[in-house]
């Protein structure tokens, strides 16, 4: 059980809050290109749409952001924010074409 417990105490540490997003660090061999690409945060979200961050909290919890969690924080690929954006404004379009 001590053991168990000093395993856990030496954890990695998460990154603080305003620990901006960086791209990843894992390169795939045959495109030489992030494998992720750009990871945003909860505060770099919330700065770009303009709302709260537990606004965007809530919203990916409720999983209408393409958000992932990382320990206690979430996170959204910039790859697939630009999917979800192109996504939602091609369904505004449709919409007022009815």
């Amino acid at each position: 059980m001590k053991a168990e417990r000093a395993f856990h105490a030496h954890k990695v540490a998460a990154p603080r809050a305003g620990v901006q997003s960086r791209p990843a660090t894992g390169v795939s061999e045959k495109a030489g290109q992030p494998l992720l690409g750009r990871v945003l945060g909860v505060e770099e979200l919330a700065a770009f749409f303009g709302c709260s961050t537990e606004n965007i909290k809530r919203r990916a919890r409720n999983r209408e952001l393409p958000a992932f969690k990382f320990g206690k924080f979430w996170y959204v690929r910039e790859e697939d924010l630009h999917r979800y954006i192109q996504c939602a404004v091609d369904s505004t379009r449709n919409e007022e074409e009815r």
